[in-house]
Order: structure tokens, then C-alpha cells, then sequence
């Protein structure tokens, strides 16, 4: 289950980093295009894996 967990605090602090940086003017929004097709699109399957693997670990 910690992979999973690092993999979904990846794919979760790539938009946050995106977000903070673009705001600062630090970083382009169009970069954003680059969050969507790279993280936003796997933090739902994450989520899900991260869920049933805890779900699991937690009958054990």
C-alpha cells in the first residue's frame, strides 16, 4: 500500500505545484494541459486502487 499512497501524493502535488507556480506567474497556464493528460487523469484510478488496497490491508 505505500507505493500506491506515493504514487497518488504524485499525481496530487503536480497540480498543486502547477497551481502555486502559475499564480506566482512563475509558470505558464497553458502548462496546465500538460497536469491534465499527466496527473489529474490518474488521481481517480489512484484513489481507487489506494482505497481497495487499504480496505484489504485493514481485514488483515
Amino acid at each position: 500500500m505505500p507505493i500506491i499512497l506515493v504514487g497518488f501524493l504524485g499525481k496530487l502535488f503536480g497540480p498543486v505545484g502547477l497551481v502555486l507556480y502559475a499564480w506566482k506567474g512563475e509558470l505558464p497556464w497553458v502548462f496546465g494541459w500538460v497536469n491534465v493528460t499527466n496527473d489529474l487523469i490518474w488521481l481517480v484510478p489512484f484513489a481507487i486502487i489506494l482505497y481497495y488496497s487499504w480496505k484489504q490491508e485493514s481485514k488483515a
